[in-house]
């Protein structure tokens, strides 16, 4: 059943089942009892996005040289071959500019290759990654393909550390307030109380073993 704005109720369990409420007049309390599984409950490790923070503004260049000069024992002549490789990017509020380069440098030419260049952000309405470029496919089945154009995918660092990974969903029927312990190869890895009713564990860490 479905509360409207403006309209009252006087027994909660017409709406919530399971749920129950009691007035104690001598101490003017209101008690209620709502099922664990009908609460917004937060997973653990849970922050506000309104609490996160893009960074400031920012410029990088992380580099990588190598050189040799090489001389002839015969002829005395030597010749230089260098290599560098550029990692730059800029960061503005949330956008981050990336881009990879290399050059090869030696007597006979002088070579500029941009391996990849591409924007990206985040979008947290989607607990997602937006990247517009050169990028990967993902590799957790088939062998990452390079492509140019725009992706969006799924970002678990966006998640509490609870929800990262996989951990099974215990779900359950409480009769009564209850004390819930779930185990793991005789280790205690969860405790929690619960209302009657029905109850579900979503928040459960990602464990190695099965």
């Amino acid at each position: 059943q479905t509360l409207h704005e403006g309209e009252t109720f006087t027994r909660i369990e017409k709406f919530i089942p399971d749920a129950s409420s009691r007035f104690t007049f001598a101490n003017q309390r209101l008690t209620l009892s709502i099922p664990q599984a009908a609460m917004n409950v937060q997973s653990r490790g849970y922050v506000d996005p309104s609490r996160w923070d893009d960074g400031v503004p920012a410029a990088f260049v992380d580099y990588y040289f190598s050189g040799a000069q090489i001389k002839n024992a015969d002829d005395g002549e030597s010749s230089r071959s260098n290599y560098l490789n550029l990692r730059s990017g800029v960061n503005l509020g949330a956008w981050r500019l990336r881009n990879v380069s290399s050059m090869q440098y030696d007597q006979q030419r002088r070579h500029w290759d941009t391996q990849s260049t591409w924007l990206q952000r985040d979008v947290r309405s989607l607990k997602s990654l937006l990247r517009i470029g050169d990028t990967y496919t993902t590799g957790d089945v088939f062998d990452s393909i390079p492509f140019r154009g725009v992706q969006l995918m799924s970002d678990d660092e966006m998640l509490p550390d609870s929800q990262r990974g996989f951990a099974p969903t215990i779900r359950g029927v409480a009769h009564s307030n209850a004390k819930v312990t779930v185990s793991q190869h005789g280790y205690v890895i969860y405790e929690t109380f619960v209302s009657p009713g029905a109850f579900a564990i979503s928040d459960l860490y990602p464990t190695s073993q099965s």
